[in-house]
């Protein structure tokens, strides 16, 4: 379709290695979900749920990964279980399962689920509860169970007596100035040395990493056993080439 006249379409394509000609259905939102540009809904909106079990729980890399999905888009009519040679959608819905060997408190299992999809109801869980569709994360611990909404809102703890644990426990992470909306805010501020970035290198970088590995495990069509020290999938070669990508000329590192 026409470009609109304000867009630079070669910029726009960055380092993807495809020729495509402008289309809404993937600019601007809709990036996420097809293969060239995007990482699906985990590889984007993981940031904004997996990073509250990431600053809790300091799990480390995963160091087991697999991925449970919907047909690939563009899969014909014959289903065979592999992704289709040319890929061009991510599926619509995944359940990525991550273990995480070397956890601060020990061993840990999150499990990420998207398109729809929702986690089965714990015996514990409240006849009345309900996790919200749009988006959120429950913990489930062995005194309690602690469920909020995307972005951390509307935090409800579930047990008795976990309140009362709750109330006991200091503050240990800064707030920031404004709140979810501020956020944005405390970038510049970090940028012009007025304050600390909420979420540093430190921090930002495994949780990308964690992130994108369920996508890989997603391509590997298999659980992957991975090396967060050497960076390398130990239990499938094969599979240590979707940590990389191909660059489109002009935009190789």
């Amino acid at each position: 379709m026409p470009k609109p006249a304000t867009l630079d379409w070669d910029l726009w394509l960055g380092p993807a290695p495809v020729d495509w000609g402008y289309n809404p259905d993937y600019a601007h939102f809709n990036w996420r979900g097809w293969v060239p540009f995007g990482v699906g809904s985990l590889g984007d909106m993981g940031a904004h749920l997996i990073d509250f079990p990431v600053w809790a729980l300091e799990p480390g890399l995963p160091t087991r990964i697999e991925t449970r999905h919907s047909r690939w888009g563009g899969d014909d009519d014959i289903w065979d279980g592999k992704p289709p040679a040319d890929l061009g959608s991510y599926p619509l819905a995944n359940i990525t399962t991550y273990e995480f060997g070397h956890a601060k408190g020990g061993p840990i299992t999150m499990t990420w689920y998207d398109g729809g999809l929702m986690p089965p109801t714990p015996p514990a869980m409240p006849a009345t509860a309900r996790m919200n569709p749009d988006g959120g994360v429950l913990y489930i611990g062995d005194r309690g169970m602690l469920m909020h909404d995307t972005y951390g809102e509307k935090p409800v703890l579930i047990g008795e007596g976990t309140a009362a644990r709750a109330a006991a426990v200091p503050v240990s992470l800064p707030r920031i100035l404004g709140g979810r909306e501020g956020h944005e805010m405390n970038w510049i501020r970090a940028i012009r040395g007025e304050e600390a970035i909420s979420s540093p290198f430190s921090v930002a970088v495994p949780l990308n990493e964690t992130m994108i590995l369920g996508m890989v495990a997603m391509r590997a069509d298999q659980p992957i056993e991975y090396d967060g020290v050497a960076g390398r999938i130990t239990n499938v070669a094969d599979a240590n080439r979707f940590l990389d990508r191909e660059y489109r000329k002009g935009w190789a590192i």
